[in-house]
């Protein structure tokens, strides 16, 4: 009632949808009246079809009366100006509205060719599934900048959603094709290595011990009869002792110099001296040493040997040890060894005889045909001294002798800071297997036995013995099986590392997995698993998506990932890689200082509210009543129905394409049936009244 008596003419104009405002007033003002009544009139008529298109249907309903006067005037000034070209926009379908502001956004009118050629160019699909938006089919291409910004203005507007849902899509997509190379744990990452490792440890520490034992068997049945024998190369392995422990190495080298002890004791046996005729007979080491004052346990090198010393006393030869008195251990074998007892002025080679053979005299040793022949060589020249004669040892002892280098360099190796003790222990083993080959080639010294059966023997053992150790015991695989303490070094999620990582010498590390496995399919499938749960661990914070940490995590594991997996799979991980970099780049596409506010404003422009956002329109909706709340309103769901075009026509590139085209196609047709029907003068009212539900039905 009182917009009635405030505006009886505005009434009539609301009425007529602004063909009629009334008596009276001029012709201005008439006109300004009939504006309104038909914006009042487009707006809710086009609000009973869609709310969301008030505002452009009060737009028509407003911009109708006043550029014409005449239905038949209205058609003609549809298709004839500029401002009725912009009315007649409002009849295009979404998906036309949607490309025309986006080649206006991206500052492509007239060169809609172009743009399309652009698209066509582009990668496409890059992953099955994840169907590239248009800035991202622009990566690389000079409208690269301008789609990247408008692209985002459009998905960060109410009415974008059609573009985040493309990003989702993209997203469940690439996490699909990293699933189909290997299926992620649903637990994480931890609880995929916690898996992995206790199925390597329960099947292949049992493996290891049933293969390590079937090659050491193997050696057990080398020389049945016990024929083959020959003599250890001491010299070799002494040099190789002395090159890796020499004087001034410290703190390691007991092993290696026990085994060289060894050597020497089962490779060797002592000649004594032939003694000249004496009174009182034949004298033993044991009376010797007694009669010399005994070995004093106080001194320096009797402190020094007092566990050996110990035990002889155990042995029984405590008589002639005391403490405080006789002469030191170091003494008494300089003594022994310039009397000929010995061969060696070593202190620990007096004890080790006095253990061994305390009783023996010049006269009465072990080998007397031997020391009788020697007398009889050197009759000529004297009576011939003590002496140490090699030895061909058994097969039986030099496999034993073989065996325990080899236990000794497990044991050191696995201890820090003894690296030169444990490269000792393995050049003393490899001195000797070539000693064997020698032999086995007919070299050796005279003597020496080594039946072919032997070799034949020997040689298949050796080769599934070092198909053994590269299996277990080289390489990371090794610390699978180091123990301390009675426990694995490495157990359950650790294990996993020895193979995985992101490090130098990650290729040699898988291939040793694979080795380790045999390329067991089982084994291989759960190892890729676990690398495919890390590589989701890159995912957001949201779980929704695959990380810029993805192509990144790639490219520290391309190595291992070379190794791991197949090169279909390869190029899957890669494939996924690309396409989110192709994703990054077209959102960070014109950031930065400088050269982007044009493209921005285009894009902002292209989301406002139209002649709604016009001064014309302000102007005029402060002239009625809730004018301004209904014309801000309006161009806010102009606005929001702009966004939802642009996001429909951005979302897909493809279809963009196709829209495109029919865009094209479209251009130069005859006038549309709206035209025709405006230039019906007895149909020009109804015309006008339908036009914004029209639009608003589309």
């Amino acid at each position: 009632p009182g917009v009635a008596a405030a505006a009886p003419n505005l009434l009539n104009a609301i009425r007529t949808g602004g063909m009629v405002a009334g008596q009276g007033g001029n012709a201005l003002a008439n006109l300004a009246t009939r504006a309104a009544g038909g914006a009042v009139t487009g707006g809710a008529s086009a609000a009973l079809v869609d709310p969301d298109h008030a505002g452009t249907g009060a737009l028509i309903g407003g911009a109708l009366p006043v550029v014409t006067k005449t239905a038949g005037l209205a058609g003609q000034w549809l298709g004839s100006t500029q401002a009725g070209q912009a009315v007649m926009s409002a009849f295009k379908s979404s998906g036309e509205k949607g490309a025309s502001a986006a080649i206006r956004a991206l500052g492509m009118e007239g060169r809609e060719a172009e743009l399309l050629g652009y698209l066509r160019s582009s990668a496409g699909e890059i992953v099955p599934g994840s169907r590239p938006t248009v800035a991202q089919a622009l990566v690389g291409t000079p409208a690269e900048n301008a789609a990247g910004v408008y692209e985002r203005v459009v998905s960060k507007s109410p009415g974008g959603n059609r573009l985040l849902d493309a990003y989702s899509a993209q997203g469940a997509a690439r996490k699909n094709a990293l699933e189909a190379v290997a299926p992620t744990n649903a637990l994480g990452l931890q609880q995929a290595r916690e898996d992995l490792g206790e199925t390597i440890a329960r099947v292949y520490r049992p493996e290891e011990a049933r293969i390590g034992k079937a090659a050491g068997a193997l050696y057990e049945n080398i020389d049945p009869g016990g024929q083959a024998a020959m003599q250890l190369p001491l010299g070799e392995l002494k040099k190789t002792l002395d090159r890796h422990l020499g004087p001034g190495v410290t703190g390691q080298g007991a092993d290696a110099f026990a085994h060289m002890r060894t050597a020497n004791k089962i490779g060797t046996v002592d000649m004594p001296a032939v003694e000249a005729v004496r009174g009182g007979g034949p004298q033993s080491l044991l009376d010797a040493v007694k009669a010399a004052g005994g070995l004093n346990m106080s001194s320096q090198s009797g402190q020094m040997l007092s566990g050996e010393l110990k035990s002889l006393q155990q042995d029984g030869l405590g008589r002639i040890m005391f403490k405080n008195k006789g002469q030191s251990p170091a003494r008494m074998a300089e003594k022994m060894h310039e009397a000929g007892y010995i061969d060696s002025p070593d202190p620990a080679h007096l004890l080790d005889v006095l253990r061994n053979n305390p009783r023996g005299t010049y006269a009465a040793g072990d080998d007397l045909e031997a020391m009788f022949q020697r007398a009889s060589d050197h009759a000529q020249g004297g009576v011939p001294g003590a002496e140490i004669a090699p030895r061909a040892v058994p097969w039986k002892e030099l496999q034993d002798f073989r065996s325990s280098l080899g236990n000794a360099w497990d044991r050191v190796s696995a201890k820090p800071g003894m690296d030169r003790e444990a490269a000792a222990l393995a050049g003393m083993r490899k001195n000797l297997d070539a000693a064997i080959e020698d032999v086995a080639k007919g070299g050796g010294a005279v003597g020496d036995v080594m039946p072919q059966s032997v070799v034949d023997a020997w040689r298949e053992a050796n080769k599934s013995f070092v198909a053994y150790q590269q299996r277990f015991h080289e390489g990371p695989q090794a610390g699978l099986f180091r123990m301390r303490d009675g426990q694995p070094l490495r157990q359950g999620g650790e294990i996993p590392g020895l193979f995985w990582g992101s490090r130098p010498g990650l290729a040699d590390d898988v291939r040793a997995f694979r080795k380790l496995t045999d390329d067991s399919p089982a084994m291989l499938g759960q190892f890729k698993s676990m690398i495919t749960t890390e590589g989701l661990s890159t995912q957001t914070k949201t779980g929704q998506e695959l990380s810029a940490k993805f192509p990144a995590w790639v490219d520290q594991h391309i190595t291992g990932l070379r190794e791991a997996l197949s090169p279909g799979e390869l190029e899957s991980v890669q494939r996924i890689a690309q396409d989110i970099q192709r994703a990054l780049k077209a959102g960070s596409a014109g950031k930065g200082p400088g050269g982007t506010s044009d493209t921005f404003q285009l894009g902002a422009n292209a989301l406002n509210g139209g002649l709604l956002d016009s001064t014309a329109a302000k102007v005029m909706a402060h002239k009625l009543p809730f004018g301004q709340a209904a014309r801000s309103w309006g161009a806010e769901r102009v606005g929001m129905s702009r966004a939802r075009n642009a996001a429909g026509f951005l979302s897909d590139s493809g279809e963009a394409q196709n829209m495109l085209m029919q865009l094209s196609q479209a251009s130069g047709k005859s006038p549309n049936a709206l035209q025709r029907l405006l230039q019906n003068s007895e149909l020009a009212q109804l015309g006008y009244r339908v036009a914004p539900v029209l639009w608003a039905g589309r």
